[in-house]
């Protein structure tokens, strides 16, 4: 959700300099990388190969994404045991998020309740708007509806829960060339003043 605001920046800064965006999962931005078929990559990475460097990072909290009328915005120190009371929706395995939350799903010994499992984090926005399902995931994706009040942003209590990692991926030990080189400088500059509810 944050991007077309720092590509449309960028654009009008830089009018001359052509932008190729594509929107694919985490692991799949790594792969573009080690294979020289992207510069720079966005995405959550917790532990990247060794050709790949997070040049920028933004911890985030792990929380659940809500309607301010749901029974649980109220809640104090929530944890995924409160969550998994109510309708519940999760990223799919192939999104990064859910590899640090499924130990975290299981622990409680409980039959998990019926979920909705989703390979987008729009949906699990679009979801959350709705006001049935509250999602499971970082404000990333979230913070324009947080920041108009149609959602909210209740971190995760849970002992040992780590944050998820946001980053600006690049190949590591070669240089960029000059336009990416520009668009790396723009997209720091705009993520260190990038509000963030839950970042760390």
């Amino acid at each position: 959700s944050f991007l077309p605001r720092l590509i449309s920046d960028f654009g009008q800064r830089y009018p001359r300099l052509t932008i190729d965006v594509s929107i694919v999962s985490s692991s799949e931005v790594v792969e573009r990388l080690v294979d020289e078929r992207v510069d720079i990559g966005f995405g959550f990475i917790a532990k990247p190969p060794r050709q790949v460097d997070i040049a920028f990072r933004r911890d985030v909290h792990i929380g659940a994404v809500m309607t301010p009328d749901h029974p649980l915005a109220s809640a104090q120190n929530l944890t995924m045991a409160q969550c998994l009371d109510h309708a519940l929706a999760v990223a799919r395995p192939e999104i990064s998020i859910r590899e640090v939350i499924e130990p975290f799903l299981r622990r409680s010994g409980i039959t998990l309740p019926p979920m909705v499992e989703v390979n987008s984090i729009r949906m699990l926005v679009e979801l959350a708007l709705g006001g049935h399902y509250l999602s499971i995931m970082t404000p990333i994706g979230a913070q324009n509806e947080i920041a108009d009040g149609k959602l909210i942003f209740k971190p995760l209590n849970d002992g040992g829960l780590p944050t998820n990692r946001f980053g600006i991926l690049v190949r590591s030990g070669t240089s960029l060339h000059l336009a990416p080189a520009i668009f790396f400088d723009h997209a720091k500059g705009y993520f260190e003043g990038l509000q963030l509810p839950g970042a760390i």
